[in-house]
């Protein structure tokens, strides 16, 4: 059985004048890393087994504009937010974070430009986020998850041509430069840490 957790590492909230167009629009981008684990049911040893770039992905960026009737209360803008990231399908957690410093820094930047004058403004919230799966070693997709390691772990880049590749005695495999300089520093698997080498 896979156990998964979203931990949200930070979420950080820009402000930028637009002078193309009088819109509060905002864009919400997801960054980060999701990570597959096993953990042995003998020993309760957790090993990395695959790592990727949450950014590298689609849908990782939601632009979206606020229409001034749902800018008249906190209520109504807040909503409107989480629906359409809900809408969109960003998980709970991530909205649950997002949401807030997107519609209050909305509703400020309405009054302001009330005072001002009519001017545009763009709000860029990123969150980042690390996804952790832990896959039982008694799981029987386990065996899946680890025959599709198409990523060296050291460099987080695809593997690609096998003369390129080496594998450790303990079956994780990397690429031969990325693993003779860790070996250099370190006498273990980066994953495991194995240490028979």
């Amino acid at each position: 059985m896979a156990t998964k957790t979203c931990k949200i590492v930070y979420n950080e909230t820009k402000t930028y004048a637009n002078d193309l167009n009088d819109d509060i629009s905002f864009i919400l981008r997801i960054i980060g890393l999701r990570r597959i684990y096993t953990r042995s049911t003998r020993n309760g040893r957790e090993t990395l087994v695959q790592q990727t770039d949450i950014s590298m992905e689609k849908n990782t960026e939601f632009e979206f504009k606020i229409p001034p009737d749902c800018l008249v209360t906190e209520k109504r803008c807040r909503g409107l937010v989480d629906i359409l990231l809900k809408f969109h399908g960003i998980p709970d957690r991530i909205r649950q974070c997002a949401v807030p410093s997107i519609y209050k820094e909305a509703m400020e930047l309405s009054r302001y430009r009330e005072e001002i004058g009519g001017r545009g403004f763009l709000i860029v919230t990123q969150v980042g986020v690390i996804e952790e799966t832990w896959i039982s070693d008694d799981d029987d997709s386990e065996d899946e998850i680890r025959t599709e390691q198409d990523v060296c772990s050291i460099c987080l880049e695809a593997l690609g041509e096998v003369r390129n590749t080496m594998n450790l005695v303990c079956s994780h495999s990397f690429h031969k430069d990325c693993i003779f300089q860790w070996l250099y520093h370190n006498l273990s698997c980066p994953i495991c840490r194995y240490d028979d080498i």
